[in-house]
């Protein structure tokens, strides 16, 4: 079955067209608050809400735009039993974010080695204002860039996913511009190994100071739902001001609501891209299951029988032919990305990626 840009589905909408594939649009598990505040994730009814202002702003911000208004169209029609399916949807995007946490939490229960949480600005990959919409996904060059620095770097696995912030500022000194990042949870002693070749791919510059920040991951729910955030920012950088002690404050940042345009180009640029295309997975991949999803190192999902073949030594009796004999296959060995256990509560990881 295609989708609506008439390309094969993805398997995270073959998993929302199943007939459980709403269970994923509602309240229940998985759970976990967010922010400084640790209020409550994102709820149906607040989706819900979010999908009819996107509706508004579209029509508002988006006249003389075809591909904005039909947009805006599809999103309104999105219900129950007919999912949109967009990647610019609030809904849709809330039930991707709950099937990634879901799991991804899976994933790294299944195994015992402790995990980096890795956040990534690749400088190459910003796109200027008016032309967000026009790169079919704006995630691709960071994508490809991350693959190239895992896989140099010896790290076998990965999840996560990505983020884009509208970036300027306050006195002018760039040109606003778009800034796609990366959030990933990667095997510890692997990036250890490596992480000096990886961090050689993203250099620093004048306006991304920190391209990488690495640290220990817990296995916090939120820190998997902050992989696939369900909101968009402007950035923007303050300039460095001299303190009375004659000493200069760090650059900083702050964040504010999107403008009306960059709402509208944001929304259909993750249309085109497509709804999993925010989803990151290094020899992984997420596969149809009995219970709805799961996430698989990509060798089993490749087996082609539930089969495989052994040779056994020559028989003494058979003429030195070798025999073979069909057993069960084993079950695939689980990924290697883990959780980190901890007494007395887990360290938190949403730290905010830096640059813009």
């Amino acid at each position: 079955m295609r989708n609506h840009a008439g390309s094969e589905q993805t398997p995270v909408e073959e998993i929302f067209r199943r007939a459980d594939g709403e269970r994923w649009f509602g309240d229940g598990p998985p759970l976990w608050t967010q922010g400084r505040k640790d209020r409550p994730a994102m709820t149906r009814r607040q989706a819900c809400l979010q999908r009819r202002q996107l509706v508004k702003a579209l029509r508002r911000h988006g006249k003389g735009n075809n591909a904005a208004l039909r947009l805006a169209e599809r999103i309104a029609a999105c219900r129950p039993g007919r999912r949109c399916l967009s990647g610019a949807c609030p809904e849709c995007t809330r039930a991707t974010q709950r099937l990634f946490v879901a799991t991804s939490d899976r994933l790294i229960t299944r195994s015992e080695i402790s995990t980096i949480a890795v956040s990534v600005v690749f400088r190459g990959a910003g796109i200027a204002e008016g032309k967000l919409a026009q790169t079919g996904d704006p995630f691709s060059l960071v994508s490809q860039k991350l693959r190239a620095a895992l896989r140099k770097a010896g790290v076998r696995q990965a999840i996560g996913g990505f983020d884009v912030s509208a970036n300027e500022h306050a006195d002018q000194r760039f040109a606003s511009h778009y800034r796609p990042h990366a959030w990933i949870m990667v095997p510890a002693s692997q990036f250890a190994r490596g992480e000096k070749v990886f961090r050689g791919f993203f250099p620093p510059s004048k306006t991304i100071r920190r391209p990488v920040f690495a640290k220990s991951f817990d296995g916090d729910l939120r820190g998997l739902a902050y992989a696939i955030k369900t909101d968009f920012v402007r950035r923007i950088s303050l300039p460095r001001q001299p303190l009375p002690d004659g000493s200069v404050t760090r650059r900083n940042t702050r964040d504010r609501p999107l403008l009306g345009r960059q709402r509208v180009e944001i929304a259909v640029a993750l249309d085109r891209a497509g709804l999993g295309a925010r989803i990151f997975l290094h020899g992984l991949g997420i596969v149809k299951t009995p219970d709805g999803a799961r996430i698989v190192g990509t060798g089993a999902t490749k087996r082609p029988t539930s089969e495989r073949q052994e040779t056994r030594p020559p028989s003494k009796r058979g003429g030195g032919r070798p025999t073979t004999t069909r057993t069960p296959a084993r079950p695939s060995a689980p990924p290697n990305l883990p959780r980190e256990h901890k007494p007395g509560g887990a360290r938190r990881s949403t730290s905010r990626s830096r640059g813009t």
